[in-house]
């Protein structure tokens, strides 16, 4: 190249805003010597000038990584491994409870039928139960191995 001074109405390569690429252009206006805007040859937008990017330098080529070990799923957190050693004071009760009523009658529940203070019942999603309190006319506490749980029943008179 020459050392030619640009001026208005030359060719240059600039980062076209409107083809997103790097194209020819004719300076449209300068400023102090520098390039103010350019005219893109091949849609004719004017814009600022935008120098093209200086070219990358090649990357080394990367060392393969070394497969890593797969995390276990069966690996348990410290907190559950804490919770199944230290059985909950709930857990202990519910069994205690469980244990003296082996011979007692499972109750099906049901949000329509009635519930009495350590009734026994059977539910679809907790398994077995005890009722530990009634709460007005249509709510039962219940202890489960899961814990302590607040169900809906009908014990209207």
């Amino acid at each position: 190249m020459t050392d030619k001074p640009l001026a208005i109405g030359d060719l240059v390569d600039s980062r076209c805003s409107k083809c997103k690429e790097v194209t020819n252009h004719v300076i449209a206006s300068m400023v102090d010597g520098e390039i103010a805007k350019v005219t893109c040859n091949i849609c004719e937008s004017t814009h600022k000038y935008r120098p093209p990017a200086p070219p990358k330098e090649p990357k080394a080529p990367k060392e393969p990584k070394t497969p890593r070990a797969r995390k276990s799923t069966t690996v348990k957190t410290a907190a559950a491994a804490k919770k199944e050693a230290v059985p909950s004071p709930e857990l202990e009760e519910w069994r205690s409870l469980c244990a003296n009523t082996e011979n007692a009658e499972l109750l099906p529940y049901g949000m329509g039928e009635k519930f009495k203070e350590h009734d026994l019942i059977n539910h679809k999603t907790f398994g077995i139960g005890i009722v530990k309190q009634t709460i007005g006319v249509n709510k039962i506490r219940v202890l489960f191995e899961s814990g302590l749980k607040l169900l809906r029943c009908d014990n209207s008179q």
